[in-house]
């Protein structure tokens, strides 16, 4: 009985000393701060200590102080994992331990929050609520931590502007920011944490939004000053014309320059979007000044491309450019190919070159106008490059009506290559036209009245002819001949080989009438010798549609081959602007139909401007082609029409619409809802 006793005693002796070394250990853990607690080392500590306990013999497992202290310590892992993580995760502010303080009631003693109640474990619920509420404004605090941060090291990155003053350039990387964090801001806002920062954020968001309508403000004022400084800067005339503009412009520069410099001084973004600064209301002032300003300029540019129609067919920075050459008539040659369709350059007496001479081509081919123009006897720029355009047609039609005087036939080769020689290609083409239509036409009217063998023989001679010339022509063109020649003679075998096959289907078809279908259905060009107005003597048939020449001025260009089926085309587009319509080639891309309208407007020798349809046409750009073709008498060739957008489309049709009742009405003015109507 006593050895029994005994040894019970010696058992709960090693068990109470086995398990007391174990308890001294998790009393030291009760003893930790949650603040700064490394739950993965209390983790592996309480895992490493429940395996020593598995390893203890029988005869101490036995025992019920080890079920129960087996049984703390797994409460011990329990709250590891479910509390102490929580409390030791370091979001928690005061306000969180003290919420943690009323759940546990529990004291503290010098900040140092010792808890080990027994039955703690059911205050997890809690707890887990307050330590979820601190994350989440522990996340909403780090983000504006973060905007706070990235907004103290955002500055106005700038760049030298001719030396005049520095401008920003880091725009759009200032814009996606702010733009960015605004988005940012929106979503935290939707958090379930924000209210505890709702100062805070409104605050950013006030001025993030500030910051954002700053920048939409100041790009635009720097991107006019720019443009403006360059036009008033440049241009003296413009200076004089809008000499109470100009005066406003300066001030407004002295202020933006002052600005600029200040920016430079301090270039962090944060200190220049504050209300002290009263930045955005500056540079809104600034805007409606720039605002009137450039409504000024631009009805200044209005009645100058109103003088001259040309320019509408030109940027305002180019049109800017050339008021400012006025005098210099040098300057205006790289514009030229904008405003005409085959002058590239303008000739200058070579001693005074305020004087020009004539034109030249792409091709170097020189024409000398009929009279020399001395630019400094225009006031304005318009006057004498209105005179440009008559000269280039009245020259062109003097020399016409020469040429058709003193035609050559090709029996006589060194004198045709000296008449082709002496004329600008496009005038020897349309003399060479000119005798082939009046030629057949009269042939026609003797057949009709005559149908005898040797009116016939007149058709048969007529094409020899024509064969006669293709030959010596060909075998030219395969010379050692200058380019601009070489450019000549192809186009008048180009000519040749259409008026070939046309004399041969009407010998074959034996046409006898000039009213036959098949001759009027071919383009036919007249010389009027009884007119007086030398512009008004060439006139253009087809069916029953006539035109004037034109006589704008192409240089030596190709000539497009013309077949059948460009018969079809220029029958069809010319009925219909006999008929004051307009015409739509239908056709695979890539198959003539833009360049058959060019041909077709050279044969009638009017400037046709191709403009190709994009998202950038809008009604305004719409509504200043229409206006310059108007006034100018071009042409215009809208390519891919259909990739307007529907609204623009619309408004478009209904410009199109007054255009074509104007032209039927013989209206002497229209209104295309501009700044101003349009006289005929």
């Amino acid at each position: 009985m006593l050895d029994t006793i005994r040894k019970e005693l010696i058992g709960l002796k090693e068990v109470h000393k086995v398990l007391s070394d174990r308890q001294d250990e998790l009393d030291n853990i009760g003893k930790q701060k949650f603040i700064g607690m490394d739950t993965k080392v209390l983790g592996k500590t309480l895992r490493e200590m429940e395996d020593d306990l598995g390893k203890l013999p029988n005869k101490i497992r036995q025992y019920q102080a080890y079920n129960k202290f087996v049984s703390t310590l797994k409460n011990k892992q329990k709250m590891n994992k479910n509390i102490f993580g929580d409390l030791s995760c370091g979001v928690l502010r005061q306000k969180h331990w003290n919420e943690v303080d009323k759940v546990l009631n529990l004291k503290k003693n010098n900040n140092t929050n010792v808890v080990e109640p027994n039955d703690l474990l059911k205050f997890a619920k809690p707890i887990a609520d307050i330590v979820t509420v601190a994350r989440g404004e522990s996340n909403v605090e780090n983000f504006l931590n973060e905007i706070n941060e990235k907004w103290n090291k955002t500055f106005f990155e700038l760049v030298d502007y001719k030396g005049k003053c520095p401008l920003v350039k880091n725009w759009t990387e200032l814009r996606e920011d702010v733009g960015e964090a605004l988005t940012n801001v929106m979503s935290m806002k939707q958090s379930p944490f924000y209210k505890a920062f709702e100062r805070e954020g409104s605050t950013w968001d006030e001025k993030l939004n500030a910051a954002q309508a700053i920048f939409d403000v100041m790009v635009d004022v720097q991107r006019r000053w720019v443009y403006l400084q360059g036009v008033f800067n440049n241009s003296a005339d413009v200076q004089k014309s809008l000499g109470y503009m100009y005066q406003k412009f300066k001030g407004f520069d002295r202020e933006f320059v002052q600005l600029m410099r200040g920016i430079k001084q301090d270039p962090l973004v944060d200190h220049w979007v504050t209300a002290e600064k009263n930045l955005l209301q500056m540079l809104e002032a600034n805007q409606n000044t720039l605002n009137t300003i450039q409504k000024a300029l631009n009805e200044y540019l209005e009645s100058q491309r109103s003088a001259f129609a040309r320019f509408y067919f030109i940027g305002d920075e180019d049109l800017l450019e050339i008021i400012g050459s006025s005098k210099d008539p040098r300057a205006i040659n790289r514009h030229l190919a904008k405003m005409f369709a085959g002058i590239a350059q303008i000739r200058l007496h070579p001693e005074n070159e305020s004087i020009i001479l004539g034109m030249a081509s792409r091709e170097a081919e020189e024409v000398i106008f009929k009279q020399p123009i001395d630019v400094n006897k225009s006031e304005r720029i318009q006057d004498w490059l209105l005179q440009v355009e008559h000269q280039m047609r009245f020259t062109l039609a003097s020399l016409l009506e020469e040429a058709v005087a003193t035609f050559v036939s090709p029996d006589d080769i060194e004198a045709y290559f000296a008449w082709v020689g002496r004329y600008p290609a496009q005038v020897a083409l349309l003399a060479t036209q000119i005798r082939w239509s009046e030629t057949v036409d009269n042939n026609l009217k003797k057949l009709s009245k005559d149908p005898n063998q040797e009116n016939h023989n007149n058709m048969e001679k007529l094409l020899q002819e024509i064969l006669s010339t293709l030959e010596i022509l060909a075998n030219r063109v395969l010379g050692d001949i200058p380019p601009k020649i070489r450019k000549l003679y192809e186009q008048l075998i180009t000519e040749l080989v259409y008026q070939r096959d046309v004399t041969r289907t009407l010998i074959k078809e034996k046409i006898c009438t000039e009213t036959d279908f098949k001759w009027l259905y071919r383009m036919r060009f007249y010389w009027n010798r009884v007119e007086k107005d030398v512009l008004r003597k060439l006139e253009i048939r087809i069916s029953r549609a006539k035109f004037y020449y034109g006589f704008e001025y192409f240089g030596a260009t190709e000539k497009l081959v013309q077949t059948p089926l460009t018969d079809k085309a220029y029958l069809t587009l010319c009925e219909a602007l006999h008929a004051k319509l307009g015409g739509n080639p239908f056709g695979p891309a890539g198959t003539g139909k833009t360049e058959s309208v060019k041909a077709l407007g050279a044969q009638l020798g009017r400037f046709v401007l191709v403009f190709c349809c994009d998202e950038t046409f809008d009604y305004n750009a719409m509504s200043r082609i229409f206006v310059g073709l108007c006034q100018c008498g071009a042409w215009g060739c809208f390519d891919e029409f259909n990739r307007l957008e529907e609204q623009i489309l619309s408004a478009v049709s209904q410009q199109i619409l007054t255009i074509q009742t104007g032209l039927r009405e013989n209206s002497a003015e229209i209104n295309l809802s501009t700044s101003r109507g349009i006289e005929k």
